[in-house]
């Protein structure tokens, strides 16, 4: 029989390996065919080694490596996937840091990883000297297989000092790398009890990695970082301050979807590949400290992130698309925004109908997991008061949640960080009554407790604006027992037609 190359068919070897092979393992013994010389296997990998040497040879050593430090980390099951990074590099997304970075890199430049995985930014970078740092002992030993060698085992956020990396404090260094996000309460992150008790520096220390890894880059002082990260950290103030007094500004970025990665999850996100370079140049060559921001100085560079436009592009694997329009936050006016707020948090307050609104952060969030509930804990009260405002308000909001994805578009993924925009149309204009109808309808057994005092109100709407036929349809069935009317053609089509108004009118707000 003869052999099949083995960069070729890469999918076929590495994606279906058969139950019981580990895929870490998998990767020490294939990469011992390019030499000919024959690893000792575990028993459960013996026979499966043997088929990859009698069906396949290895024609490129290279291609090999290259698609493990792409592809590997979304190979392995969740207690391995903690110590490498949830997400692989995109290539297409690591040739966008080379472009942003092209006008600063130097051929003498070190370039510096600390949570390099399987060396996805190492293949790419190859014209400079490369040194790489990750927790993972696995990690560093199929790099060292691979040939790199400057890989070192360290927890890199235990102590952030360049000596300990040992990088001469004269030496121009420039970071890249795609730091883990999020992740102490992911269950890649729970997954892997040993990290989630790992001391950390105190002066980078922060529940979200990500941001811990960022602080260390910038404390590394660096001419420049060159990594990707989520979109949150520029269009949400609160994150932007954890980063911003370390000395370090965003130069530039360009926009992407997390469906780049290959496991985004099922609400897509924007993630940025982001040039960060010191504030003060000056300051930085002459080796002193970068100045600190006042508060107002901080909201003032904020607000210029916010009004900048952004490059968005799509990225397939290698291939990176650009859409037809850039992206600006300043264009979308959320509900954080003070002329038109909507509480998104948490409070202990009661609710006069015993209605409230679970707490959400941002847009996946509340398509995730903000509902309407007659719970009162991580919710805040939604309350009829005299004029109905807050129900009119939370009844938008669960509008957006649930009409949202019925007409998806491919650049939604942008708005997923951001507050819901403020649906304007379904809170301040007659739509608002259409809104209302299609979220009782939507949970009416959760508006049951506060009927007694719904009906009046809605009685009282009615009669105050006499010409809105929605208005007086719905009084008729908020009056009767909904269970009695339950299958009635009158109240059906008053549902149809007020759910067609609303999901139209979540359509337009993209």
């Amino acid at each position: 029989m003869s052999q099949l190359p083995i960069s070729a068919h890469l999918s076929e070897v590495f994606l279906k390996l058969p139950k019981g092979v580990d895929p870490i393992v998998a990767v020490f013994l294939v990469l011992s065919l390019e030499d000919g010389a024959r690893e000792a296997a575990p028993p459960a990998e013996e026979k499966w080694f043997a088929q990859i040497r009698a069906k396949y040879y290895l024609d490129d050593g290279e291609a090999v490596k290259k698609f493990f430090g792409n592809r590997f980390t979304h190979m392995l099951p969740d207690g391995k996937k903690s110590s490498f990074g949830k997400y692989y590099s995109p290539t297409g997304a690591i040739h966008l840091l080379r472009d942003l970075l092209d006008p600063i890199l130097r051929p003498a430049d070190l370039l510096l990883d600390l949570c390099v995985g399987i060396g996805a930014f190492a293949f790419e970078f190859t014209g400079n000297e490369f040194c790489g740092f990750d927790i993972d002992p696995i990690a560093i030993q199929i790099l060292k297989k691979m040939g790199f060698k400057f890989m070192v085992e360290m927890d890199t956020l235990s102590f952030v000092d360049r000596a300990r990396y040992n990088i001469p404090a004269n030496r121009r260094t420039v970071v890249v790398g795609n730091p883990p996000y999020n992740d102490w309460t992911s269950k890649n992150r729970r997954a892997s009890k040993i990290q989630v008790q790992a001391p950390m520096d105190p002066r980078i220390k922060n529940r979200d990695s990500g941001i811990a890894f960022m602080r260390a880059y910038f404390l590394v002082k660096p001419r420049a970082v060159a990594i990707l990260h989520p979109m949150s950290y520029l269009v949400k103030p609160t994150i932007y301050d954890r980063l911003v007094n370390f000395g370090y500004r965003l130069e530039n970025c360009v926009i992407f979807s997390s469906r780049a990665f290959a496991t985004h999850g099922s609400n897509a996100f924007p993630y940025v590949a982001a040039l960060w370079v010191p504030r003060d140049l000056a300051a930085f060559e002459a080796g002193k400290d970068q100045p600190k921001l006042t508060k107002e100085e901080i909201a003032q560079e904020f607000q210029q992130i916010q009004d900048r436009h952004f490059r968005v592009v799509e990225i397939v694997e290698d291939k990176v698309t650009d859409f037809e329009k850039p992206f600006r936050a300043a264009d979308y006016r959320t509900i954080d925004h003070p002329s038109c707020r909507i509480n998104k948090n948490a409070n202990d307050k009661v609710s006069d109908i015993g209605l409230y609104q679970f707490n959400f952060r941002d847009l996946n969030s509340l398509i995730s997991n903000g509902n309407l509930t007659n719970k009162l804990r991580d919710t805040t009260p939604v309350n009829l008061g005299t004029d109905g405002e807050d129900l009119f308000k939370y009844a938008a909001v669960n509008a957006i949640k649930r009409y949202w994805k019925c007409s998806k578009k491919p650049f939604d993924f942008i708005l997923g960080n951001l507050s819901p925009i403020y649906p304007k149309d379904l809170i301040e204009t007659p739509l608002k009554f259409a809104c209302l109808i299609n979220t009782f309808f939507a949970h009416e057994m959760k508006f049951q407790p506060g009927l007694a005092k719904l009906r009046p109100w809605v009685y009282q709407l009615a009669k105050n604006n006499p010409d809105n036929d929605l208005l007086r349809r719905f009084a008729l069935v908020i009056l009767c027992d909904p269970v009695l009317s339950e299958g009635d053609p009158g109240r059906e089509a008053l549902k149809t037609e007020c759910a067609e108004l609303v999901r139209e009118a979540v359509d337009k707000l993209r």
